[in-house]
């Protein structure tokens, strides 16, 4: 759905992505993470031909962009940034003309704005002027303009920015919806624990370079210990000398490979097991690790 090969964008003497292979296939719920400043809403405009790169080629649908943006934008849904409206207009007339602008036909336009509307939680939306709305309402209404078309493929740079809670919430819920009935999604996020909820792979730019591309799965690998937690942890500690890394009270984290013999060992030891869990990186680790010290805040000297 979207290859990139070496794809380079210069401003000046910045360069703000460098030589990034980027690999989307259909069906993903991909996650496109790195901190700010590190090039990620660059490459998602030179996605949609909205910035031109300096070197380097993208493909979308496989077709060349920008040279055949024309030809595959029908199919694609977007929201980058803020979204746009005409700020004395309603949502619904706004998303009328935005239809009006596309190849659907008059007959069904009504139909498409209500559905849209619907499915992002605005379909009682009353006539007031978007300048009136929240900013939770405008990124929903945002998120219904890139909908519009029911597109094969969704690029959305912090579609849930300014939502809250249960915003969120929801947003999660009908991407999973649309990419289970065969949308693919391509998200910019900085809210990791949500990329971690919803998408099946992930992508991760720092200083404008790819530094990683994986599933998230594969990503969130055990780590090699398992998190147990007993009533009998005094015990516990010398059955489990040499293989217990830490204790915090009740809860022991203890280096083992084999959960299942880990509790016969307990059991069997007379011990009360109440909890045991392996232990999983998070991809909030996995971002740290991979960016280094990617920050924006200065501290003084």
């Amino acid at each position: 759905m979207i290859v990139t090969r070496a794809l380079t964008k210069r401003f000046g003497h910045t360069l703000a992505v460098d030589a990034v292979d980027l690999h989307v296939r259909e069906g993903d719920r991909y996650g496109f993470l790195g901190p700010n400043g590190s090039g990620k809403t660059t490459l998602v405009r030179m996605l949609l031909g909205l910035v031109y790169p300096t070197g380097g080629s993208i493909e979308l649908l496989g077709r060349p962009v920008p040279r055949r943006v024309a030809d595959v934008l029908p199919s694609v849904g977007s929201l980058v940034e803020a979204p746009a409206a005409y700020p004395h207009l309603s949502g619904r007339r706004n998303l009328t003309l935005m239809d009006a602008a596309g190849a659907g036909g008059r007959r069904d336009r009504g139909r498409r704005v209500e559905d849209a509307l619907e499915l992002v939680g605005l379909s009682g939306v009353d006539n007031r002027p978007v300048k009136a709305y929240s900013l939770g309402m405008r990124q929903r209404l945002g998120l219904a303009a890139a909908l519009l078309r029911r597109p094969r493929l969704l690029v959305l740079d912090e579609p849930t920015n300014a939502l809250d809670p249960q915003g969120i919430r929801e947003v999660r819920e009908l991407l999973i919806r649309l990419n289970e009935a065969g949308t693919t999604v391509f998200l910019s996020s900085h809210l990791l624990g949500e990329v971690e909820q919803l998408c099946t792979r992930v992508g991760v730019v720092d200083h404008g370079r790819l530094v990683l591309e994986e599933t998230l799965d594969g990503l969130r690998r055990p780590t090699g210990r398992v998190l147990v937690s007993t009533p009998d942890a005094a015990a516990a500690v010398s059955l489990l000398d040499g293989q217990l890394e830490s204790r915090d009270g009740s809860l022991l984290v203890v280096r083992h490979t084999d959960p299942a013999s880990l509790n016969t060992l307990l059991v069997e030891a007379g011990l009360r097991v109440s909890e045991m869990v392996v232990e999983r990186r998070t991809l909030e680790q996995v971002v740290l690790e991979v960016t280094g010290s990617g920050s924006d805040r200065v501290d003084a000297p």
